[in-house]
């Protein structure tokens, strides 16, 4: 027979106020370290500035779900794989990804297969995936 859970008393609330408190000193404003601002990237994202200015601003990258149909999946992917190539041009580095000037990324449905792909790190740290191979996985998963 199981036993009733143990009556926890923890205001629940302020607990959770703490916790974003914290996360939002650390994550949003990086918990006032040298410099005093400046941008605030996710561990293991490698730095870069913002391309036109920024400050202590999160860049989170939010992808649609797409619609019911497969080419949504596909045009979402493309927009992606011409954001990265503008990004690049843009920094005049040839191997810029779209996780490089982004924080943290969301998505949902198809979108959420793109933010992990875009997102994920290779053994060395950087992005494992292009936008463009982003934009080839969806293309052929589709045909």
């Amino acid at each position: 027979m199981a036993s009733p859970p143990p009556q926890v008393d923890v205001d629940l609330g302020k607990l959770s106020y703490e916790i974003f408190s914290f996360l939002e000193s650390k994550f949003l404003y990086g918990g006032g370290g040298a410099g005093g601002g400046g941008v605030c990237s996710l561990p293991g994202t490698p730095g870069r500035g913002p391309l036109g200015g920024g400050g202590a601003r999160v860049r989170v990258l939010a992808i649609d779900g797409c619609g019911p149909g497969p080419g949504d999946a596909l045009l979402a992917a493309a927009a992606l794989a011409r954001l990265e190539a503008a990004l690049r041009a843009k920094a005049g580095d040839p191997d810029a990804r779209v996780a490089d000037f982004f924080d943290a990324a969301a998505g949902a449905g198809a979108g959420g297969v793109l933010a992990a792909m875009l997102f994920v790190r290779g053994a060395d740290g950087r992005p494992k995936y292009t936008a463009a191979d982003a934009l080839a996985f969806v293309a052929a998963s589709l045909g």
